[in-house]
């Protein structure tokens, strides 16, 4: 299977982040402790370019923080 790039939306906190699929299995940044958020629902690309900069995650969206700062 070929790796892949997703981007979910946890359902508690709203928050949305990237992950890696490798063979079926997603990942994400350690830093995100996202093993233990929870439920989450995977976005589209456009659902992303919609979302409040607020919502995306600081630690998977950095260049994003950087224009809504600069």
């Amino acid at each position: 299977m070929k790796n892949a790039e997703i981007f979910t939306r946890d359902l508690s906190s709203g928050r949305i982040h990237r992950r890696i699929v490798i063979d079926g299995k997603s990942y994400s940044i350690e830093q995100d402790n996202l093993d233990q958020a929870g439920d989450f629902e995977i976005i589209t690309a456009e659902r992303l370019s919609e979302a409040e900069p607020d919502a995306l995650c600081r630690n998977c969206f950095p260049e994003k923080q950087d224009q809504q700062t600069g």
